[in-house]
């Protein structure tokens, strides 16, 4: 436990207890690089099989290690890939589709 009080690190927004990508599934571990500070940062939680994850509308749902996340080798879209008008679904899944509102997914089912 933080010397500042339970829940510090997540009220401060540190990456990898509050900060996650939705690139790898929950409870993997995290892809750091040292020389810039960021890298791929998975949920995780201590329950098993998964995690709890907030999302924008406030519903809190158990997200499972086996959610769809696309194929394993896929790669995150480039910055140049973004652009403005741009509406390119997720090459991560459904779980990448729940991380972003650029795609404009439609989620249809129920997790």
């Amino acid at each position: 436990m933080s010397d500042r009080g339970r829940g510090a690190a997540w009220a401060d927004g540190t990456p990898g207890v509050a900060l996650v990508n939705t690139v790898l599934p929950p409870g993997r571990p995290n892809l750091l690089s040292p020389d810039l500070g960021a890298g791929f940062l998975s949920a995780g939680s201590y329950h098993l099989g998964g995690c709890h994850v907030l999302f924008g509308d406030g519903a809190v749902k158990f997200v499972t290690e086996s959610i769809d996340c696309g194929a394993p080798d896929a790669v995150p879209l480039q910055s140049q890939e973004l652009e403005e008008d741009s509406q390119m679904e997720s090459r991560h899944g459904l779980w990448g589709a729940l991380g972003t509102a650029r795609g404009r997914e439609s989620i249809g089912e129920t997790f």
